[in-house]
């Protein structure tokens, strides 16, 4: 995978909190390969009210620190509503988060990291990488 700009799914920091080994992690090889990471403002408001201990509150903060939150917008919010109006023709719906995170990625041109690519794939628009 080309290492650059990357906007990372919420599925990659979960996969990272998950996992016993680290360092076996999609999001630790992104780190080693110096990928400047982006997270949208979903993703943001997604771990932490994930976050249940205030354990678990305190390590999340100090992982989102290494990435650039990307607020959301009256462009986005655009982008997004586009993205629904086509997949509701299409009866192919994804979650609203997800469309809000897509709608980040393409108006920002960033490529998304997810481990959910059965989602984002519905969007022609959008370039999804892959591990």
């Amino acid at each position: 995978m080309e290492t650059g700009r990357v906007l990372a799914d919420s599925s990659l920091l979960i996969e990272f909190f998950r996992k016993k080994k680290k360092g076996e992690t999609w999001l630790y090889k992104l780190l080693a390969q110096d990928a400047v990471l982006y997270i949208s403002a979903m993703t943001h408001y997604e771990l932490l009210c994930g976050a249940k201990s205030p354990e678990l509150y305190r390590d999340t903060t100090n992982l989102l620190q290494l990435f650039e939150t990307i607020n959301f917008s009256e462009r986005e919010a655009k982008t997004a509503a586009s993205i629904y109006q086509d997949l509701k023709k299409q009866n192919a719906l994804i979650g609203t988060l997800d469309v809000l995170i897509a709608a980040t990625a393409i108006e920002h041109n960033l490529p998304i990291a997810t481990h959910n690519r059965s989602h984002f794939e519905r969007i022609p628009a959008l370039q999804i990488i892959s591990q």
